[in-house]
């Protein structure tokens, strides 16, 4: 799975296109017009769906993949708070499945049914967060079943287009940009490169940015915390150490690069995004510290042991784009 995953990422990001970006390039067209399509007949329905009273910022990208996404809704839920707002979390629940829709993630609800992305966000957070494959039923339930949030998020949905939204932020990893600029299959875009142009913000995570529109994004490192104690301790301690680094998420590489940064000897073993972990996957021949991304270590509750860790992370946003995105809500009021 990972040697497939490497094999489409070369084609994808390469400088120069390669033959099978060429060969895929005329399904891409149609991809590209029956999105348009889909796009059309979703605004239409748009037309008819009651709104709520409470801003929606939607916050997604335009590539598959990874992207940095996450620490940039919990870096926007932490900063309204400390602006007065009450916020809440609507997500599809990608990797969830439950019999009820829309589904309210509580602290004792079970993974499976929520998702690991939604799960982690309510324990990070402690804000209200529910699931939907549909959206627009997210959004209504919030509204109805937690009248206090005054402002909604939406963890991906950017092209969801039946759900209304009052502000659009799009996050690029500068690491990796739009790739050939192609769409699905030949390239990685799930719209044209035109689409950033119709987004209120334009979020590069790891770089400087040439939009008009465009922010910078800084991951930063925090502390390592123990995951049997939730025991925080400083990154540097196991610094200059040789570390097994697990990631199952979009782009694992990103993560092992920032504990290679940080100065640690890392030991890479790369999951699928959204793995589901077995007591098996973490059997290695040496034994070593366990470091993890935070959105794994949710699904590794029933066998977690003590030398395992996630990497507390947090996000730096340029300053305008906080001024600018407080100004913006100020006038949906």
């Amino acid at each position: 799975m990972v040697k497939l995953h490497d094999f489409i990422n070369y084609h994808w990001y390469s400088k120069k296109l390669t033959w099978l970006s060429v060969l895929l390039w005329p399904i891409s067209l149609i991809f590209s017009a029956i999105a348009k399509i889909r796009k059309r007949a979703q605004l239409k329905v748009l037309d008819g769906q009651p709104q709520v009273s409470v801003p929606i910022i939607v916050i997604g990208n335009i590539s598959v993949g990874g992207v940095g996404k996450t620490p940039l809704v919990e870096t926007i839920v932490r900063h309204l708070r400390e602006e007065g707002y009450r916020p809440g979390i609507v997500s599809r629940g990608y990797g969830g499945k439950s019999d009820i829709y829309p589904l309210d993630v509580e602290e004792h609800i079970d993974i499976n049914a929520c998702g690991d992305e939604p799960y982690m966000l309510q324990q990070s957070l402690n804000c209200p967060v529910v699931v939907s494959p549909v959206r627009v039923d997210a959004v209504q339930y919030m509204a109805e079943k937690h009248p206090t949030v005054d402002v909604i998020l939406s963890d991906d949905g950017l092209q969801h287009y039946k759900m209304f939204r009052d502000i659009e932020i799009a996050v690029i990893d500068a690491s990796r940009g739009l790739g050939n600029k192609l769409t699905l299959p030949a390239g990685p875009l799930r719209e044209p490169e035109s689409r950033l142009d119709e987004v209120d913000y334009v979020i590069m995570n790891g770089g400087p940015t040439d939009f008009d529109h465009g922010y910078e994004m800084q991951i930063r490192v925090g502390d390592l915390v123990r995951l049997l104690s939730g025991k925080r301790i400083e990154a540097n301690a196991l610094k200059e150490r040789k570390v097994h680094a697990v990631a199952g998420i979009g782009n694992p590489e990103r993560f092992f690069i920032s504990l290679r940064e940080f100065g640690y000897s890392v030991i890479e073993h790369a999951f699928p995004d959204h793995h589901r972990y077995v007591k098996e996957d973490f059997q290695f021949a040496e034994k070593l510290p366990i470091i993890m991304t935070h959105k794994d270590t949710v699904k590794c509750i029933q066998f977690m042991t003590d030398d395992m860790y996630y990497l507390a992370i947090d996000a730096d946003v340029d300053i305008a784009f906080w001024e600018k995105l407080s100004a913006d809500l100020k006038t949906l009021k």
